[in-house]
């Protein structure tokens, strides 16, 4: 009997996975296999292998015959050819330590867009791109100082100007994408959104992803920023990322000091949409141009290591960014103090947010940080947010910052630390024409509108010359304002505290309300401390402004003056950011309020215990010798306490004047024989009376001024103060 052996093939099954970061890309791994095994390739597949042991001769198409440089690899990929010098679309996997990214010395990784000028013919060293491309390492030997990732060194570029970066990219469009790679320090190591011309206006590019990517600074203090950004640059992603700064700036102090300067330039299109995520920045920062007004960047866990200025700075002089997110900014091993975390230097506040960063320089929305040294709080700095007291400590010293009018528009009484300066009688308000009365947001019609002008004018609240000043000293100043024309205010602000005399200044240039909303009546503020003085005596005046296209109205501006030796810092700042308006006329020391506000008492059935006082300026009558008021100014049911006036116009004709009603003459004062303009009265001869001639006023009645002899000229400003009382509704 035969045996038979049967002999069952076994059946292998391989499933490709994804590999993980730095390895081949899934769609790329058979034939990154077949490579590793010695087999090439497909050039259809849009790969290319570069290594330091290749050579430019080799196809490409795996270790084995590895191109020596990235040009080379670039140029034979689909799509890529010789003549114009173009790169093809795919991908490029470096190994070792020290691929070499172009066979010019001097040269790098430079593409370029049809938005390129010299796109018709690139010059040397240059590629057309036609597609998109991705540059990976896999057997990294090198990593950048504080980095965590092993990377390939991609050399190139020169270390002797900042014309020969290792990688630019001049226009764009395909997206570009660099992983685990990291550059060697050049006069400048990447220009990104830059022509090959050096020009920054029409080269923008777009959808470019760093990751776990690395770039070493200049080695000379005259050269730099580490990584140039240029106009039109849009979708720019930074990943775990270690980027150096110029360790041979002294100070750090300029744009050549930048781990990364995003700068458009003038007459160039904005950049924006920039994603800084898990990076660090030795010796360097992220510099924001005065001239970028892109439409954001994005910073998320930052450290920057041994630098001086702000680990994220805005330079200042710009309408800035429409935002600017910044989260978990760490400075560590600071040079010198104070080394902050984020630095604005005037940008507006509003699009501005930090959290979890710290210390803090100039105006910002922050939602947790430390303050800095615990010795400046945030509205010296222009801040709003939440904030700790630095160095951290206990829940109990969390601050929160900011702006909140519900107190303020209260229009309640408030203890009153120094005089207003301002006049808020709107009629006495210069240099505007007429002032029409308006409705407050307090209830009364204390505000003012000025006339349509011809021209654009100030509308004045305080005016002074001879004025003694010094370096240090504070105004404080503040308005209720409301575009009238609903299109904002002349000027592009509300109010101005104007210095005069040449030579004196504010410190940053605080002469203005930062910020508003037009359209409704919003309160604005400001504080000048004087930086600069000059010799000899001062003229300073507080303004609005008006133009025949914008109408303003205002309501209650007040001025404080306070002199250094009585404040600091913190205190001016935080007396602003609290500060109520209050009428001129209130003494330190006093509560006071605004002006024609009564009090009221009720009860819960509706009876009421008013107190307040009404005026008018009451002209004398040429025909007679009695003139009576326009309005009742003795209220019905009330007690008159007093009644007092001044002479607003020199009294003419006439031998005196008294204070009474159409009862009694002098109910109220006895005859005066005081006649010229700032005469005072203070009238309480009726407290002493019984019966209609005394305190008790049952209806209401006009107030009468009567001469003896007739009037020619004359006004007398009168004033009554009340107690009324009204009986319950139910």
């Amino acid at each position: 009997m035969k045996r038979l052996l049967i002999l069952y093939p076994y059946v292998y099954l391989a499933v490709l996975c994804p590999l993980a970061s730095g390895q081949a890309s899934p769609q790329n791994n058979f034939t990154s296999m077949a490579a590793a095994a010695g087999r090439p390739a497909f050039a259809s597949d849009a790969i290319q292998y570069v290594s330091a042991n290749g050579n430019d001769t080799n196809d490409g198409l795996s270790w084995d015959t590895a191109k020596r440089t990235v040009y080379a690899a670039l140029m034979v990929l689909p799509g890529g050819r010789k003549s114009p010098p173009t790169a093809g679309k795919g991908t490029v996997f470096l190994s070792g330590n020290g691929v070499s990214s172009n066979p010019i010395s001097g040269c790098g990784i430079w593409l370029m867009s049809s938005a390129d000028p010299n796109y018709a013919n690139p010059p040397a060293c240059w590629l057309r791109l036609s597609g998109a491309l991705s540059f990976t390492c896999q057997s990294g030997q090198n990593s950048p100082g504080n980095g965590h990732v092993p990377a390939c060194l991609v050399d190139g570029g020169s270390s002797a100007d900042t014309n020969h970066p290792v990688l630019w990219l001049s226009g764009g469009g395909p997206s570009i994408h660099l992983q685990g790679l990291t550059f060697p320090g050049r006069g400048r190591t990447v220009n990104i959104g830059v022509c090959s011309d050096g020009t920054t206006s029409s080269c923008g590019s777009v959808n470019v992803l760093f990751e776990a990517f690395g770039a070493g600074g200049p080695h000379n203090a005259t050269l730099g920023p580490t990584i140039f950004i240029g106009g039109g640059t849009f979708w720019i992603f930074f990943r775990d990322y270690v980027i150096d700064g110029n360790f041979y700036q002294n100070g750090y102090l300029n744009e050549n000091s930048a781990s990364v300067l995003i700068k458009p330039g003038k007459g160039s299109a904005s950049s924006g949409l920039i994603f800084f995520e898990d990076g660090v920045l030795n010796n360097g920062n992220i510099q924001l141009d005065p001239a970028n007004s892109g439409t954001g960047v994005s910073v998320d866990h930052l450290t920057c290591e041994d630098q001086v200025e702000g680990c994220v700075w805005l330079r200042g002089g710009g309408t800035g960014p429409n935002f600017l997110q910044l989260h978990d900014i760490v400075v560590s091993d600071c040079v010198s103090a104070p080394c902050w975390a984020v630095e604005n230097d005037g940008y507006p506040a509003g699009t501005i947010s930090v959290a979890d960063a710290g210390p803090l320089f100039g105006p910002m929305a922050v939602q947790g940080a430390g303050t800095a040294n615990g010795t400046a709080l945030p509205a010296t700095q222009h801040q709003a947010g939440f904030f700790d007291v630095y160095p951290p400590g206990p829940s109990d010293n969390l601050r929160v910052a900011g702006q909140i009018d519900e107190a303020r528009a209260l229009f309640g009484p408030v203890a009153v630390r120094s005089p207003n300066l301002a006049t808020q009688l709107a009629t006495s308000w210069s240099n505007a024409g007429t002032i029409s009365p308006v409705w407050a947001p307090d209830g009364t019609n204390n505000a003012g509108r000025p006339a349509v002008p011809a021209s654009a004018v100030n509308v004045t609240f305080y005016s002074h010359s001879g004025l003694a000043l010094n370096v240090g000293d504070y105004y404080v100043f503040g308005v209720w304002a409301k575009s009238q024309t609903g299109n904002g205010f002349a000027g592009n602000t509300p109010l101005t505290l104007n210095l005069h005399t040449r030579g004196d200044t504010c410190s940053n240039d605080d002469t203005r309300p930062r910020g508003y909303s037009s359209n409704s009546w919003s309160w604005y503020y400001a504080v000048c401390k004087l930086a600069t003085v000059a010799s000899g005596t001062h003229s300073v005046s507080l303004d609005g402004r008006a133009d025949p296209t914008h109408i303003p109205q205002y309501f209650a501006p007040i001025l404080l003056y306070l002199p250094a030796a009585s404040y600091n810092d913190n205190e001016a700042y935080e007396l602003a950011q609290n500060l109520a308006s209050y009428s001129a006329f209130c003494p330190s020391g006093t509560i006071c309020g605004l002006a024609d506000h009564r009090t009221v008492q009720p009860t819960a059935n509706g009876a009421t215990w008013t107190q307040g006082s009404i005026s008018e300026v009451i002209t004398l009558s040429s025909t007679g010798t009695t003139t009576d008021s326009v309005a009742n100014l003795l209220p019905a049911n009330s007690i008159i306490e007093a009644v007092v006036a001044r002479v607003t116009t020199t009294v003419a004709t006439a031998t005196d004047w008294k204070l009474g009603d159409a009862t009694t003459a002098g109910r109220f004062s006895a005859a005066n024989s005081s006649l010229t303009a700032g005469t005072t009265q203070v009238g309480l001869a009726h407290v002493d009376q019984r019966g209609p001639a005394g305190p008790r006023q049952t209806s209401a009645a006009k107030l009468r001024i009567t001469t003896t002899g007739t009037a020619s000229a004359g006004a007398i400003r009168v004033t009554v103060f009340y107690r009324q009382f009204a009986p319950p509704v139910n």
